[in-house]
């Protein structure tokens, strides 16, 4: 492995009722967009992928998971900004995008 696993932190409710929800674990069935916000996901500190607000179809976790497991001695990361939520995300094993930071977000 040529990439530091970092220490997991414990999900939850993100803030109030609306905020949404931090799972320790990202499922891989969730589409990566923010609306108003910004998600991104990287490869070793490189944007792979960077949501766009005029696509037409956004894609799920699964299809980065797919990129990943072919090449995974990288430190791969998800990451979204919400106005009350931020989470940072890295794949540590198959399938398992692991909450490593989690914050109030830009608003």
């Amino acid at each position: 492995m040529s990439w530091i696993k970092l220490e997991p932190v414990k999900g939850g409710p993100a803030g109030c009722s609306v905020c949404g929800y931090n799972h320790e674990i990202y499922p891989l069935d969730s589409i990566i967009a923010a609306g108003f916000g910004s998600c991104s996901i990287s490869k070793d500190d490189e944007v792979i992928y960077n949501e766009c607000t005029d696509q037409e179809e956004y894609p799920k976790l699964q299809k980065f998971e797919d990129v990943a497991a072919t090449d995974p001695d990288h430190d791969y990361r998800l990451l979204l900004v919400l106005p009350l939520r931020e989470v940072e995300y890295q794949r540590q094993q198959k399938g398992k995008w692991v909450l490593i930071r989690a914050d109030r977000g830009f608003a």
